[in-house]
């Protein structure tokens, strides 16, 4: 039920859970690969590739330059 994304409140009740600290602590393997999952799913929504900074004219440089 966790890999299927109900809610642990739910699950820890219809197994018998007096808390869900008892379903955590049990089935902490199946939380962890439910962390990995939605941490890979956040980072198919960052941009994989930074676009190119636009080149600013380093202003010191050409100040020294004609002088």
């Amino acid at each position: 039920m966790l890999a299927a994304g109900v809610d642990i409140k739910v699950v820890s009740g219809t197994l018998g859970h007096s808390d869900t600290r008892i379903t955590r602590d049990t089935y902490q393997y199946v939380l962890d690969d439910l962390a990995r999952d939605a941490a890979e799913k956040v980072v198919q929504l960052v941009p994989q590739v930074r676009k190119p900074l636009a080149a600013v004219p380093d202003v010191a440089r050409q100040q020294t330059r004609s002088a």
